[in-house]
């Protein structure tokens, strides 16, 4: 049947002619779509296997399943397929598609198809489509009900976003809704603004021969409801706002929908702005089936198989298209640009040239007005629509490359001609001419431009010979804000997207020569910023560029300051970045002590105080205890020649620590008294670099450590609840995890408080997300050590799965579990009997042996008392409880209850609390039985 006609519900197909009918209106779909569409309707009622489906449409290639639900995706929404109860089309999972609607095959001769095109072209208002509204359903559906709701709706949005398509479908749907006819006026062909009453007028079918064109219209719309769609305002808007008012007011039922890159700005005017299309995150890696739930990337495969009929979509392209999608902002216009350039180039070539996309995306459609046929015309439009200094604005904001804020923009736009005071109203009308995207929903408004334009005005910026001034002012910009990092913790999201201009910052100045003293100060600058966000690894490169011109500039006779200023805060940023990436090794300590050497040169005492913080934690943390103390000590030494009323307190706190780590706690506590003198109220503040703590959480911290250690456990708890309540209201993150990693975890572990441990272990974990990522490592550490400790012995087989990374850790970890202790654990205490957890270490082994035979159990009564010895020694109550309590445990195994007895209660006399911790618990219970 050569001649025949399928029907189902409003739809005839006729195959002869390769034409889908609604009614008497041409749909327009894919070739593919439409055989698919003939062998499912041919077959009506039984499921078309997918394999067979896409051998019969794609006789000569392999293609992917995703390929098919692309086609069928595309016949549903064609046919409306799912609305108002229509069902056509249905997937049969595993299997393959059937349709499932009445069918009926007519014999007869069809019409022409001059004849029914003659006949679809006799509605006369509003232009017909020629391609699908992709990804617009709920815009179509929200402008409607802004078109209900009001008189007067303006759809705004930068060039190529697509505002008149969207604009023409909402009209076309709610119009035929309404029953209210709609009338399409395209001012992009009006040059003159005052020809835009005759153009309205003319599009309405009103009189134009009047002088008085605007009376006449409101004298001939007065009883009338319609819909006037003004199309293309930008060039001509200061007319169409007159015009718009005069109709608003001269009327009562008349309704006006503008498309405009910038808004009217006239009394009842609602602003329907239009977002770009979505698109992929930079992060996934997506199938193509997955890439088809975006937006962007479904107009981009469309738009290339209507284009090269052979294209196919396959999961190698997903990503390349994505990325295609992506830097072109889900810009409608633009994404079909790129997808006419398939029967050039691949998917990845096309994305890969990018960066030329002037010249790439040159193909619009023949029938476009001529700013629509290529990407560059688009953009020069609105362009030319500026006034001067707001191209003059536009090109200067191009620096950024990525989001900013308005401090950001009057501080690198601003100069003699544009006055700090004039940029934020210039930045204002850039945003309402679609020019600048703005983002209302942080901490602070931020703006951007879309990578298009952004690439765009870069241009203009280089032709204007600008750049490096820009590029100058730019960096300076950025390393204003590294050097007073405020509200980091509080929106670590803008700090990251402020990192992106700082590397481009450092790529222009560092990589690119461009201004080599102020990439060395910004490299040394961002790095405590590098280090909260976790991203020391890749700034590392910037600063051994940094480093690297130092070097290759020195001159050795030069005594400039201003170099040797440089020299120091890149050492000391070198060799904390070293130590975050590397661990401790001899560089490290080589710049920090030629940074120190250089400080005290120059006579800069904060920088030596802050170089002798970071040896004096590095020791700590390698558990170089004695070293920790020199480093305390010198820092004491600066603190006094220091005018900062910090200095002084913070060496007390630092002093406090390394007593303790070297077992002298009695002379620990009196530091840490001094340290917690004055409140905080009596000292003036300074900001915090975003490696420093607090100082009164740290003390307060420190604190509780002491108390346990010192046998006043129940005073240790509430310390450490203190501390936790203050530092959680401060807010200052950092703090709060040092607190918890090396404190308030501890003591809640060994007072054999487990629930309380993994309460601060999850507050760890939570708090540790936006700084440093060991912290968040504490915090992992603790929650698998709690999860094991609570298992059953042959779960973990007598083992644990945790291995230290520092001798500091090894040795806390191991007064947890002696089977925690590292290799060289039980060396170290017996190679310096001072170590503040020698005694714990040496008790906990020696308990470990002790098998219960009676050679084992006498062999362990020396080491277990040189145990007790040392505990005493260092004033560790905590440390000497324990061990009176083994060593009692073996003497009355070995039939001296007396002796045990003895050594127990001599010791638990001093316990006045801490009744209820385990340790005491378990004293008090092993005395009752002696």
């Amino acid at each position: 049947m050569p001649d025949h006609t399928i029907t189902f519900g409003p739809f005839r197909l006729i195959p002869a002619q390769r034409l889908l009918l609604e009614g008497n209106t041409p749909l327009h779909v894919g070739n593919r779509a439409l055989t698919i569409l003939q062998i499912l309707l041919e077959r009506a009622g039984e499921i078309v296997d997918k394999r067979e489906l896409a051998r019969l449409v794609w006789p000569e290639a392999f293609v992917e399943e995703a390929n098919i639900r692309v086609h069928v995706a595309a016949l549903r929404r064609a046919l409306g397929d799912g609305q108002n109860g229509a069902r056509y089309i249905v997937n049969i999972p595993g299997r393959g598609y059937s349709f499932t609607a009445a069918v009926s095959i007519l014999s007869e001769p069809a019409k022409s198809d001059r004849a029914i095109r003659h006949k679809a072209q006799e509605a006369p208002t509003l232009p017909a489509s020629v391609t699908r509204l992709v990804g617009r359903a709920d815009a179509v559906t929200k402008l409607g009900a802004e078109l209900t709701r009001e008189r007067m709706v303006t759809v705004a949005g930068p060039a190529g976003i697509g505002k008149t398509s969207l604009a023409l479908a909402a009209a076309q749907s709610w119009s035929s809704t309404m029953g209210c006819p709609a009338y399409f006026v395209d001012l992009a062909a009006v040059s003159d603004p005052s020809s835009v009453p005759a153009a309205v007028a003319s599009a309405i079918s009103a009189p134009t021969i009047y002088e008085d064109i605007v009376g006449a219209m409101l004298h001939e719309l007065r009883e009338r409801r319609l819909l006037i769609i003004l199309d293309n305002c930008e060039h001509v808007i200061d007319a169409a706002a007159r015009l718009c008012v005069a109709l608003l007011t001269g009327t009562e039922h008349i309704r006006l929908l503008a498309t405009s890159r910038e808004p009217l700005r006239i009394a009842g005017e609602c602003i329907h702005r239009v977002a770009p299309l979505g698109s992929p995150p930079v992060d996934r890696d997506l199938t193509a089936s997955e890439a088809m739930t975006y937006p962007s990337v479904q107009l981009f495969v469309e738009r290339a198989m209507a284009n090269v009929d052979t294209y196919e979509f396959r999961d190698q392209d997903a990503a390349a298209v994505a990325n295609i999608c992506r830097r072109l902002d889900g810009i409608p216009l633009a994404v079909e640009f790129a997808a006419a350039r398939v029967d050039l180039f691949d998917v990845r070539s096309i994305a890969r040239r990018l960066d030329d996309r002037f010249t790439l995306l040159t193909r619009g459609q023949r029938n476009a007005l001529p700013r629509q046929q290529t990407l560059r015309a688009a953009l020069d439009w609105s362009h030319d629509l500026l006034s001067p200094n707001e191209q003059i604005a536009l090109r200067r904001l191009s620096a950024f490359s990525a989001y900013f804020g308005v401090d950001d923009a009057i501080e690198v736009v601003s100069d003699d001609k544009l006055p700090k005071q004039s940029v934020l109203d210039i930045l204002s009308d850039l945003v309402a001419k679609s020019m600048v995207a703005a983002n209302v929903g942080g901490h602070a408004v931020t703006y951007r431009l879309l990578e298009t334009i952004q690439v765009y005005a870069h241009e203009k910026l280089g032709e204007a010979g600008e750049l490096d001034t820009l590029r100058r002012r730019h960096a300076r910009r950025f390393l204003d804000l590294c050097r007073a990092p405020a509200g980091i913790d509080d929106d670590q999201g803008m700090w990251r997207q402020v990192m992106g201009d700082v590397r481009a910052a450092l790529d222009w100045a560092l990589v690119r020569g461009g201004d080599i003293a102020l990439g060395v100060d910004l490299a040394s600058a961002a790095t405590p910023i590098s280090l909260r966000l976790s991203l020391l690894r890749e700034h590392r490169k910037y600063l051994e560029l940094a480093l690297a011109h130092i070097f290759a500039t020195a001159d050795p006779r030069s005594g400039n300051e201003t170099a040797l200023r440089a020299e120091m805060a890149l050492r000391s940023a070198v060799a904390l970045a070293l130590y975050f990436t590397e661990g401790p090794q001899p560089a490290v300590d080589g710049h920090l002590q030629k940074a120190r050497k250089i400080a005290q040169d120059i006579g800069d005492k904060g920088h030596e105080l802050r170089v002798l913080w970071m040896l004096y934690g590095i020791a700590g943390n390698t558990g170089n205890y004695r070293q920790e103390l020199a480093y305390s000590e010198l820092f004491a030494a600066a603190a006094d020649d220091s005018a900062d009323p910090m200095a002084k307190l913070r060496s007390h706190r630092i002093t406090s620590r390394a007593h303790s780590d070297l077992g002298q706690h009695d002379l620990a506590q009196r530091h840490v008294e001094s340290a917690l003198q004055p409140t905080r109220e009596g000292v003036a503040q300074t900001h915090l670099d975003a490696y420093e703590i607090d100082h009164w959480i740290a003390a307060q911290a420190e604190h509780t450590r002491i108390l346990w250690l010192r046998g006043y456990p129940d005073d240790a708890k509430k310390e450490a609840e203190k501390c936790i309540s203050r530092a959680l209201r401060l807010g200052h993150e950092q703090s709060t995890c040092w607190a918890l990693a090396f404190n308030v975890c501890p003591v809640a572990i060994w007072r054999g408080e487990l629930a309380e441990a993994g309460h601060f272990a999850n507050l760890l974990l939570e708090h540790s997300q936006s700084v440093f990522q060991h912290w968040h490592e504490w915090g992992l550490l603790y929650e698998k050590f709690l999860k094991e400790i609570g298992s059953e012995p042959d779960e973990r087989n007598g083992s644990w799965s945790m291995s230290p990374a520092l001798p500091a850790q090894a040795d806390l970890l191991a007064t947890f579990d002696i089977r925690l202790a590292g290799p060289n654990a039980l060396a170290r205490a017996q190679a310096d009997e001072d170590i503040w957890c020698a005694a714990e270490i040496l008790r906990a082994w020696t308990d470990r042996q002790v098998t219960g035979d009676t050679t084992g159990r006498s062999a362990s009564e020396a080491p277990l008392a040189h145990a007790l010895e040392i505990a005493r020694r260092q004033g560790a109550k905590a440390w000497e409880l324990r061990a009176a309590t083994s060593l009692a445990s073996l003497l009355r195994g070995s039939a001296r209850a007396g002796q045990a007895r003895d050594t127990l209660q001599s010791v638990l006399d001093h316990f006045r609390q801490g009744h209820g911790t385990k340790d005491v618990q378990a004293a008090t219970d092993l005395l009752s039985q002696l």
